[in-house]
């Protein structure tokens, strides 16, 4: 199966599901990670460019760790919203990888660029089976399924499903340190830094379904992209 997880930007994927990706990847699916928005820079010293090519690097060596690919859409912030331009680029996106399950963000999590990035895979997804004239990919017959990852920090989110990580956790916490300049700018965060962040929330998730360490995940509640059996693994 082709599994895309699709992310507004490079450390959301495998902070919230990169164990997920790490079980499917060893069971020998086909794995791609895409993140739309361009990264930014924070700090006056550091080019857009720079920035960009460092986190790209940064998510490239994350996901060989799993087999993945990746996919780099750049659309930059100001630029990013739900248009008829930024649509039919990630139905291309779909068409190319032509996944049987998107991973994406939960449409209520806290960041803008989420919200937007849920929503343009959802319009996307159905359109995979439309002509569109300025599409590059040819027409998909179905839609795939789309599950929603958890929210930062599980604000508004309700699971509906869970993913054992356990096995996968070192993994999880490799890939993770691969993005090398977002782990350190957050070793000294007053409330707790990243990685830690992340075993907190899968010892939670875990203790919820019963196993060490877990991933929370909700479906997409719409015609067209649920199934009767269980995708996750």
């Amino acid at each position: 199966m082709n599994v895309l997880a699709i992310g507004a930007h490079p450390l959301d994927i495998v902070f919230l599901c990169g164990g997920t990706l790490a079980r499917y990847g060893y069971a020998g699916n086909s794995i791609s990670l895409a993140y739309l928005c361009a990264p930014i820079s924070e700090s006056p010293s550091v080019s857009l460019e720079d920035a960009m090519e460092q986190r790209e690097r940064e998510t490239n060596q994350a996901a060989a760790l799993i087999g993945a690919e990746t996919h780099f859409l750049r659309i930059s912030a100001p630029e990013f919203c739900v248009s008829r331009e930024l649509k039919v680029r990630v139905t291309d996106l779909l068409r190319q990888v032509r996944p049987g399950l998107i991973i994406t963000h939960d449409p209520r999590d806290y960041h803008p660029d989420h919200e937007v990035t849920s929503r343009l895979v959802h319009e996307a997804a159905l359109l995979t089976r439309q002509y569109i004239p300025e599409a590059e990919f040819p027409l998909q017959q179905t839609s795939p399924e789309i599950i929603y990852m958890e929210t930062v920090a599980g604000i508004g989110f309700q699971p509906e499903d869970f993913v054992d990580i356990t096995e996968v956790i070192e993994t999880k916490r490799n890939m993770m340190r691969c993005y090398e300049s977002e782990i350190a700018a957050w070793e000294n965060n007053p409330v707790v830094p990243r990685i830690e962040w992340m075993e907190i929330t899968g010892r939670f998730r875990g203790i919820q379904s019963g196993v060490w360490y877990a991933e929370a995940f909700r479906r997409c509640h719409k015609w067209g992209h649920l199934r009767s059996d269980r995708i996750l693994p």
